[in-house]
């Protein structure tokens, strides 16, 4: 039986199947975290690349009871790769209590750069992750409008991948500086060494907490340099203000290819 892609978990679905489809894509041009055609975690591999994952979503009542249960298999591939971004083709099968929920293949493109409110470069910080200690230079943007002020703190090292390590970012209200919402991200592991689809590949560990109209989403995230996206593994928890669990959704890599990839005079190459 088939529906129209209408539910509403399947609205939050659309929300993952972007997140770790565009991958990293923000920052201005000048900025030192800002990817390329050969860093980009997707353009980087070349057209033709492709990757699965499966996504299952747990949504909770008010008394904490498992409600519904939905499973979702997400294929991504790289349809082109210019100078100034990444075209994606993202299709997707979901299964929620038997019912075939279908959705036209959604194409987007992602941009290498994209404009943003001017970061500016405001210090220097040292980050621990396990036992090591990393310099990290500490960029900032501030920029209010609507009666909103946002800060968003950017802690960088170029020895690092990531490059980015830590970033946090609070939305207020200019007039009472109360704080509307919050989200730190952080890389908590780094080279780690972890088996991915039978083949062992170094890693690196995120966590991030969003906090926003009295819900807390905390999320961890393994991702590799070596697959397309970056993205492996995604376990999400949603609780509200009582710390009630609203939602839970696990993301698994279940495939992935590679395509053609950049050569050394910006020519495509065959991938491995």
């Amino acid at each position: 039986m088939t529906r129209a892609l209408t539910h509403p978990l399947i609205r939050l679905l659309a929300a993952v199947i972007l997140s770790f489809a565009v991958g990293s894509a923000a920052g201005a041009q000048s900025l030192p975290w800002s990817p390329t055609s050969v860093s980009h975690a997707w353009a980087k591999f070349g057209p033709r690349t492709w990757k699965t994952v499966r996504v299952v979503t747990q949504a909770y009542d008010t008394t904490g009871k498992l409600e519904q249960v939905s499973t979702s298999i997400i294929r991504t591939r790289v349809t082109r790769v210019t100078r100034r971004g990444v075209g994606l083709c993202i299709s997707t099968r979901v299964q929620i209590a038997g019912d075939e929920l279908p959705a036209a293949p959604k194409l987007i493109t992602s941009p290498f750069s994209k404009d943003s409110p001017g970061f500016r470069r405001v210090g220097k910080k040292l980050i621990t992750i396990g036992m090591c200690d990393y310099e990290t230079l500490v960029y900032q943007s501030i920029v209010e409008e609507e009666g909103t002020r946002r800060t968003d703190t950017v802690y960088y090292s170029d020895k690092t991948t990531p490059g980015v390590l830590k970033r946090e970012m609070i939305s207020r209200e200019v007039a009472t500086n109360e704080t509307i919402s919050t989200t730190a991200i952080t890389v908590t592991e780094l080279a780690k060494t972890r088996s991915i689809l039978g083949a062992s590949k170094k890693t690196w560990t995120v966590a991030t907490v969003m906090k926003r109209g009295g819900r807390t989403t905390i999320s961890t995230e393994i991702n590799c340099g070596d697959v397309p996206g970056a993205l492996v593994s995604r376990t999400t928890e949603e609780r509200d203000s009582d710390g009630r669990i609203l939602r839970r959704t696990k993301l698994d890599l279940t495939g992935f290819g590679v395509g053609r990839v950049w050569g050394r005079f910006g020519q495509y190459r065959a991938g491995r």
